[in-house]
């Protein structure tokens, strides 16, 4: 992306389902649920939502997860979806932080 010029350009997935309004709120509070909570730019790893009741709904926010981590990081993240014990679902996200992508 040469010259993002709307918040759609970094979040379109989650401006699709929350709207353009709402969309850097959204990735602001999903991000918060994976960061390091002493310091976000430390690496990510956490899970950012859990006990989904299916795999399907687990999915609407998959895309939403990596572009909140990359949104804020500039880090490229692995994103999974795991079925816990009670047959719920998870969304974990891995991704190297902040300061490993710009170097620091």
């Amino acid at each position: 992306m040469a010259n993002p010029t709307s918040i759609q350009d970094y979040l379109p997935h989650l401006c699709l389902q929350f709207g353009e309004d709402d969309a850097e709120e959204m990735a602001r509070t999903i991000f918060d649920r994976v960061a390091d909570p002493v310091n976000w730019k430390n690496p990510v790893n956490g899970v950012a939502f859990s006990r989904m009741p299916s795999v399907g709904v687990a999915l609407r926010f998959f895309a939403g997860v990596a572009e909140a981590i990359v949104h804020f990081t500039g880090s490229v993240p692995e994103v999974s979806t795991i079925q816990n014990d009670d047959g719920t679902f998870s969304i974990v996200a891995k991704a190297p932080g902040y300061y490993a992508a710009v170097g620091a």
